[in-house]
């Protein structure tokens, strides 16, 4: 082989490369786009298992400690004025 033939087929092997460049790079950009959709339906399932198990559970310790505090309050008024009192409502 000559130098003239060795470049020749370095030539014909960087259009056969060439040709294949934007496909690869489509094929690039397609996997980019796909993890991208990938991550933001992990993102969408993690905000929705928050909503439907997170958003109950902060739902029930609001209630509970809302209760919780109405029992001591009434706990606290028994003692300061007896507890029938505070059971009929008087002072």
């Amino acid at each position: 082989m000559t130098g003239q033939e060795s470049s020749s087929v370095a030539l014909e092997g960087n259009r056969y490369h060439a040709s294949w460049e934007p496909k690869q790079a489509l094929a690039r950009a397609e996997g980019v786009i796909a993890t991208e959709l990938a991550a933001r339906d992990t993102v969408d399932n993690g905000v929705r298992m928050f909503v439907i198990i997170g958003v109950p559970i902060l739902g029930a310790a609001v209630i509970s400690f809302f209760v919780g505090c109405c029992i001591a309050h009434v706990r606290i008024k028994r003692q300061e004025y007896g507890s029938k009192d505070v059971e009929m409502g008087r002072r």
